[in-house]
């Protein structure tokens, strides 16, 4: 970056936001040492914007404006959330984006996929009830992927989560225990395997 472009920025801010400026100046050092450090680990020195007080960019910005699965990091169930809303998560919160969508949210949410993750993939476990869900172990979930089962039982699958997001109560448990059987039928679980499974709940 040409040394006088940094100069009239560094001059802008100062006059459009005298006490911000003033407050990141005295911390001038610090902030340049921190930003040098992450430049040399997890992130590219690209990623840090141009000049010492900046923020880091976000290259994923345009994803929090598509459908995308919400999570929480620290968790005591498999709370995956459907976003059409465009909502932004802060740091505590993970999302997913791309397709089949649905598919995926019935998989996750299932009995059997929460019990796979807590006891198989997962770990990290807090306390009796809590655990964390972490990319590295998510990714690990044998997920079947949708262009290689029935299209019928794809759309059965994706037809019970629609009707489960529009209800609510008791309506929506039925439509939750439907999804349950239908991920368990589509693994071809058995009536032991199951009663061992929810043994856990």
């Amino acid at each position: 970056m040409n040394k006088d472009v940094n100069q009239e920025a560094e001059e802008w801010i100062k006059s459009q936001y005298c006490s911000i400026y003033n407050f990141l100046v005295n911390r001038e050092y610090e902030l340049s040492l921190n930003r040098t450090k992450k430049s040399k680990g997890l992130y590219k020195r690209d990623d840090q914007g141009d000049y010492w007080w900046e923020l880091r960019s976000c290259n994923y910005m345009d994803d929090f404006y598509k459908q995308k699965i919400i999570y929480p990091e620290t968790t005591q169930g498999a709370y995956f959330y459907l976003d059409d809303n465009q909502y932004f998560i802060d740091k505590t919160c993970f999302m997913i984006t791309g397709s089949n969508l649905n598919f995926l949210l019935a998989n996750l949410s299932s009995s059997l996929f929460e019990f796979a993750y807590r006891y198989i993939y997962s770990s990290i476990e807090l306390g009796k009830k809590a655990y964390q869900y972490n990319k590295h172990a998510l990714i690990m979930l044998p997920i079947l992927n949708p262009l290689n089962i029935s299209r019928n039982e794809k759309q059965y699958i994706e037809d019970l989560v629609e009707k489960a997001l529009k209800s609510e109560d008791a309506e929506k448990k039925q439509y939750i225990k439907l999804l349950d059987d239908a991920i368990y039928q589509l693994y071809d679980i058995s009536k032991e395997e199951i009663e061992f499974i929810n043994n856990y709940k």
